[in-house]
């Protein structure tokens, strides 16, 4: 759509229709995208569902399963506004490149854990035994196999919730080089059973509030 404006929500769901409207009715006069929390659609309609915009052509929500994102289609032709919410994943699967197995120096995996201690927790369970396992393999000449479990939410949007599974583990291998340098790469073979759950909880929370629409999945 040429005409089609982007406006940024926060990525807290607290409020975030407050910068993109300041007119309760939801008045529109052009094709407006809103994109933000995952909540955002649910949120939006809650408030606005009373609003002119919902009164025209088909209001729906896509839930999208694979691109762990929904969205909120209302109005029609010039006056259609589309609200998606997104599920992000957490910065240390990119970090650390977690999906593409790259090797990296031990001792750099060493500091970017020392400056990020908080993903172990508040109290830092187990980040010691990370940092000692190494500073072992910097000195390491054969390869080797460790894992451990890190205190962080899978996605940003989703709290974190240790009772619950909402940690995730981590692998490590390691292998010296020729120079006596150790390497590292990380992979988490729990990931996507994890994230599944996640996001099917996340899901069904949000379709609970959105049910009075047409609710279409896409996979």
């Amino acid at each position: 759509m040429k005409n089609q404006a982007r406006v940024s929500a926060p990525s807290a769901p607290v409020s975030p229709l407050s910068v993109a409207y300041s007119n309760t009715q939801a008045n529109i006069s052009r094709p407006v995208e809103i994109t933000g929390h995952i909540s955002l659609p649910a949120e939006f309609y809650e408030k606005y569902k009373e609003s002119e915009v919902f009164q025209k052509g088909l209001p729906r929500v896509e839930f999208y399963h694979t691109e762990r994102m929904i969205h909120l289609t209302a109005g029609e032709g010039d006056q259609t506004i589309y609200v998606v919410g997104r599920l992000t994943t957490h910065a240390i699967y990119e970090d650390l490149k977690v999906f593409h197995r790259e090797w990296m120096p031990s001792k750099e995996a060493d500091i970017y854990f020392e400056d990020r201690k908080s993903y172990f927790g508040p109290k830092h369970e187990g980040y010691q035994e990370v940092s000692e396992t190494l500073d072992q393999k910097k000195l390491a000449s054969i390869s080797c196999f460790d894992d451990f479990k890190l205190h962080l939410p899978i996605f940003n949007e989703v709290p974190m919730d240790v009772e619950n599974g909402n940690y995730v583990w981590l692998e490590m291998g390691t292998q010296p080089d020729l120079t006596g340098t150790s390497y590292v790469y990380f992979m988490s073979s729990q990931f996507a059973e994890m994230a599944q759950k996640v996001k099917d909880e996340v899901f069904a929370e949000q379709r609970e509030r959105l049910k009075d629409l047409i609710c279409i999945d896409i996979y």
